[in-house]
């Protein structure tokens, strides 16, 4: 049985943890299958450039997320401009990228 203060921390996780959680332990698995499992035995300087070069990755990804969402915006406030009354008066977020100065 669950404890109330356990509980009512679980209530607050995101839904989708769950699934990160098997995301993650399929990508350990798949990793000790393919490179023998020696993760765990590389130094840790190791492990530290693995990490760097992951997150380099992630901040190149989130780069072209940005500009889509960017592109994104865009065709919405050209939505909302030419119809969306409730848009009006509202006060408008623009992200100044090449996308968007071009849909001007």
């Amino acid at each position: 049985m669950k404890c109330p203060r356990s509980a009512a921390r679980d209530a607050r996780l995101p839904a989708s943890l769950p699934r990160f959680e098997t995301i993650v332990r399929r990508r350990l698995r798949r990793g000790a299958r393919d490179y023998g499992d020696a993760s765990f035995a590389r130094p840790v300087t190791d492990l530290l450039d693995e990490i760097e070069q992951e997150l380099a990755d992630v901040a190149g990804w989130a780069a072209v997320a940005f500009e889509k969402l960017a592109r994104l915006r865009s065709l919405a406030m050209l939505l909302d401009h030419k119809g969306g009354s409730e848009a009006r008066g509202r006060r408008r977020f623009r992200v100044h990228t090449a996308s968007t100065k071009r849909a001007r």
